[in-house]
């Protein structure tokens, strides 16, 4: 008798318990409430626990009042909850698209294509005598450290542009860069020596980007001029994300192209002379003639300073061409 009361009383007790854990969260994934999860045979029917549907139950199974709060909320309600904070997020990022300059993204694309070429050739000269294992990671480094290098001198020219004279400077550089951009280059690669050490071949592939990249700071310093103040660091440095992966991995086709199409080099030559007129007539220094300020001043400086680079390129290559014969 003992041995069935203290039996009894124990299953008395057992039917006080909250059910396990596991059985209410599965009621609640398929859309049924507290109480239906937890079922009579658990729970006393006159303390259930009132915490998901009725609230005039204060008092739970074990005595303690219960945590008020909201119904379970299925998981699709809460991620249409979630989508507005989501969405919140975006009208920032879609101003910055709507406000950007994209033609002077294009403009900067193409001049890293066309004046960047190079630098996969540099990166694997630079790179031959490492070992193997270490080639890889001197490409990448190498490469990021070009990149940073280029990213700090075109954000320091594109500030000291505002000076006076320097963008007819620039300009007057940018249009002896797009006549020289038609002629056919000599071998610039030679004096450049593969390393045999990891930090030595870096060292030696962000020394060679420096120098032989001032070309290409000057072009997209001048492509961003035209920009939002406010966008040209993140133009500039979009421009440069965009067109380093084709200039690394897909230089040799690009060089191939621009063997093939001949056009593409004269496109990018006039382009070079378009940047390089709208970066003259913007000079401070030429603020005293108001004429100058209207768009059609510009467009017309643009389109004389391609001419121009055309024109003086062809002259240049053919003289080039006539000399070596």
């Amino acid at each position: 008798m003992m041995l069935k009361g203290g039996g009894a009383g124990r299953i008395r007790s057992l039917r006080c318990i909250q059910p396990p854990r596991f059985i209410v969260t599965a009621g609640r994934r398929i859309g049924l409430p507290y109480r239906a999860a937890a079922s009579g045979r658990h729970v006393r029917p006159s303390l259930r626990c009132a915490r998901a549907t009725c609230r005039s139950h204060p008092v739970s199974c074990h005595g303690k009042p219960c945590r008020p709060h909201e119904p379970f909320a299925p998981r699709a309600s809460r991620s249409r909850a979630f989508l507005p904070i989501l969405l919140s997020s975006f009208p920032p990022m879609i101003e910055f698209f709507a406000t950007l300059h994209w033609a002077a993204v294009v403009q900067i694309v193409v001049i890293d294509l066309l004046l960047g070429g190079d630098n996969a050739v540099v990166i694997a000269l630079a790179c031959r005598n490492l070992p193997a294992s270490q080639r890889l990671r001197g490409v990448i480094w190498g490469t990021v450290g070009a990149i940073v290098l280029r990213v700090v001198l075109i954000a320091f020219a594109v500030l000291l542009l505002d000076i006076p004279f320097l963008k007819l400077a620039g300009g007057l550089l940018l249009l002896w860069i797009g006549a020289k951009l038609l002629v056919p280059a000599d071998d610039a690669h030679d004096g450049i020596q593969g390393a045999d050490r990891l930090w030595a071949a870096v060292r030696t592939i962000i020394v060679a980007d420096a120098v032989m990249s001032i070309d290409n700071v000057i072009a997209i310093a001048g492509a961003a001029e035209r920009a939002d103040p406010h966008h040209r660091l993140a133009l500039v440095i979009f421009g440069l994300v965009v067109s380093i992966p084709v200039i690394v991995w897909g230089s040799t086709l690009v060089l191939k192209l621009l063997d093939r199409f001949p056009v593409i080099v004269m496109f990018g030559a006039a382009l070079l002379g378009w940047i390089a007129g709208g970066l003259i007539i913007a000079d401070p220094a030429l603020d005293r003639w108001q004429q100058l300020d209207a768009p059609a001043a510009g467009y017309a400086a643009s389109i004389a300073g391609a001419i121009l680079v055309v024109v003086a390129g062809t002259v240049w290559k053919r003289r080039r061409t006539a000399g070596a014969h």
